[in-house]
């Protein structure tokens, strides 16, 4: 998605509708896993802020719903105490939002792939496409938020695994999340992100059809 990704809505708008609430849900699941996780591993912090639902005022905030609708991206507002939680503890709740949108794109192919078995008449671009459009966008956002750079969840498992790394990162503050971007939307890395989660769909509704 580029900058221009508003423009959809009046050059495609269902596709622009159907990437919004598909995008929204899935970092709403995303989040609550974290959370859920979390307070199953000892730590309350996100329990006590609110997160164990699926509201994207709650799980977002304005700023990144806004941010949603006008670029295509977004974030997710879940907070966890490290502190509070072991090592292989911090490992488990930062992976837990990836695996969880590795098991939406399994549930959404599956759910097209029995739509094209068990209907065949009905419409290959309908909601078979819908749900595999869904299943594409969850492997793109559990691949990206697996890279280890912050504040994605990938540099979550880095840190739990090289604590030095955390009190690095505190001091260089947001300027590795800009570096991070930098490397997501201005070099290869990103194509590969966007490829690599529409083949991981794609051979995951291939394998299931």
């Amino acid at each position: 998605m580029s900058g221009l990704f508003f423009t959809r809505l009046f050059e495609a708008p269902w596709e622009y509708l159907a990437w919004v609430l598909i995008v929204m849900f899935s970092v709403c699941v995303h989040e609550f896993a974290h959370a859920w996780f979390a307070v199953r591993r000892g730590d309350s912090t996100a329990a006590e802020l609110g997160h164990l639902c699926l509201d994207p005022a709650r799980q977002m905030g304005i700023q990144a719903i806004l941010m949603l609708l006008i670029f295509g991206l977004t974030w997710g507002a879940v907070q966890v105490s490290p502190r509070r939680l072991r090592p292989l503890d911090r490992v488990l709740v930062s992976l837990a939002g990836p695996v969880a949108n590795l098991l939406l794109m399994v549930a959404f192919s599956a759910a097209s792939a029995l739509l094209l078995r068990w209907t065949p008449q009905i419409r290959v671009e309908g909601a078979p496409w819908l749900l595999a459009y869904a299943a594409r966008a969850n492997a793109t956002l559990a691949l990206l938020n697996l890279l280890p750079l912050p504040p994605l969840d990938g540099w979550g498992v880095v840190e739990a695994l090289v604590p030095r790394l955390e009190d690095a990162a505190e001091r260089a503050g947001s300027l590795l999340a800009w570096l991070a971007l930098a490397v997501i939307f201005l070099t290869p890395a990103g194509v590969l992100i966007w490829v690599g989660g529409a083949r991981l769909a794609s051979a995951t509704l291939a394998l299931l059809v």
